[in-house]
């Protein structure tokens, strides 16, 4: 299936930096992207698992990534996608704002990257304080 291929190049990007090398050599970049546009979201899901190990390696593979156009989907998947895709893709934001340049930074804000990022942190910090807050309100030793 494509997703067990995309998950398989994925392993292969998070491998050492020749084989990083190997596979961003081959014309495999194009149709990664192309799969990360997929309207199926369990093939956009693991194309985004590929490209956020693209971008663990070199500034260069970061450069590409970010020049392809691939940065406005990542802003409409943060928004709205289930949680798998959007873990992907905050991988990928992360990995480029570490790896990257200033220029970098400066096209995922303007391409509209963090604010849903923000929104989706500041989501599951709440979620976390209201699951500890009701853990604390149960009895501790249950009925009397």
């Amino acid at each position: 299936s494509k997703e067990a291929c995309l998950h398989f190049l994925g392993n292969l990007f998070a491998g050492s930096s020749t084989q990083k090398k190997a596979a961003m050599d081959t014309i495999v970049l194009p149709d990664v992207l192309r799969l990360a546009k997929a309207t199926n979201l369990k093939v956009a899901k693991e194309a985004f698992f590929v490209l956020a190990n693209m971008t663990s390696g070199s500034r260069q593979h970061t450069d590409t990534i970010v020049k392809s156009g691939v940065l406005r989907q990542m802003a409409v998947l943060l928004c709205g996608a289930k949680w798998g895709v959007q873990r992907n893709v905050c991988q990928l934001v992360c990995h480029i704002a570490v790896a990257g340049s200033v220029e970098h930074i400066r096209e995922l804000v303007s391409e509209g990257c963090f604010q849903p990022l923000v929104a989706l942190l500041v989501c599951e910090i709440s979620l976390c304080v209201c699951r500890l807050d009701h853990r604390r309100r149960k009895p501790v030793c249950g009925p009397a």
